[in-house]
């Protein structure tokens, strides 16, 4: 990143994350306009080694808006990254 940084400056390289933040948001919501509205739950488990933590998540799609919230959970849970849970889930 630094030498992005140094060879377009940042106001370009601001100017260019905006732009791919945008055109990823215009993206998403014109797919989530193609599913069905409802509403889904997922159940996973986090293992730590003195506890399992049950964490269950709920998103609701209506037109080109989801909500996620996280009904219920057992014990007080620190903040998780589900990049590697989310990366097998998607299709090869």
């Amino acid at each position: 990143m630094h030498s992005i940084y140094c060879r377009y400056g940042a106001k370009a390289v601001a100017a260019v994350s905006s732009a791919l933040v945008e055109q990823s948001e215009q993206l998403l919501r014109q797919r989530l306009m193609e599913l069905p509205d409802g509403c889904w739950h997922a159940r996973s488990y986090y293992e730590q080694p003195d506890k399992v933590m049950r964490i269950h998540l709920a998103m609701t799609k209506r037109a080109d808006s989801l909500t996620s919230i996280s009904p219920g959970r057992t014990n007080r849970c620190p903040p998780l990254s589900t990049a590697h849970t989310g990366r097998l889930g998607a299709p090869s």
